[in-house]
């Protein structure tokens, strides 16, 4: 399985600690389903959940800044990652809330049906530098953190479909180390490029002011 959400046979949302724009990956996540509706025999299948291990990173274009975008401290992504330096340190997490659309798959045992997966959250935001290393924050220096949004987009959540493409959005109002405010706002979007589903591209996007 490709994305989202482990415990529905999905994975959960991003990219690892190689610090590159991948297709989503992963902790074992909490999930609590808060509304089921199958109502009739073919009709789509509809599940809302909410989680709160839901986290996104991409790079800016030019390799320099890095966006991290999480409802919990990273560290139990395995990442190296200090809480107190980071965030979020506690103890509020943030929240998402994802809905999924499929055709009569509720189980997830059919690789081959198409999910449709939207996702809003609350999330902590950290912005690091990559010109520098040896920073707490995944190896790299704190730029700008503070709590904003994330929104999640996918088209075909399992990978079934040759036109799968899946985005990110985030934005918030941050704040420097030395207490100066940053508006941020940043778009991951990925799509596969080839029909064989071999290679996928991504467009990041970071904006900071």
């Amino acid at each position: 399985m490709r994305k989202l959400i482990a415990g529905l046979a999905l994975t959960a949302l991003v990219v690892a600690c190689s610090e590159q724009a991948t297709a989503p990956q992963a902790r074992p996540p909490t999930l609590l389903a808060d509304f089921t509706n199958n109502p009739e025999v073919g009709n789509p299948w509809v599940a809302r959940y909410t989680l709160d291990n839901l986290w996104a990173a991409w790079n800016n274009p030019e390799a320099t800044v890095r966006v991290y975008a999480t409802t919990f401290p990273l560290s139990l992504a395995g990442l190296p990652w200090d809480d107190a330096l980071c965030g979020p340190a506690g103890p509020e997490f943030g929240v998402a809330h994802l809905q999924e659309i499929s055709h009569w798959d509720p189980t997830h045992t059919d690789y081959a049906a198409r999910y449709i997966d939207n996702a809003n959250a609350n999330v902590w935001i950290v912005l690091v530098s990559r010109t520098t290393s040896g920073g707490p924050c995944n190896t790299r220096f704190p730029i700008a953190s503070g709590w904003g949004t994330l929104k999640y987009n996918d088209n075909s959540a399992t990978g079934s479909t040759k036109q799968d493409a899946w985005s990110f959005k985030a934005d918030g109002h941050l704040m420097t180390p030395g207490g100066d405010p940053v508006t941020f706002s940043g778009h991951l979007a990925c799509e596969y490029n080839t029909g064989a589903k071999v290679n996928f591209v991504c467009h990041p996007q970071i904006n900071m002011h």
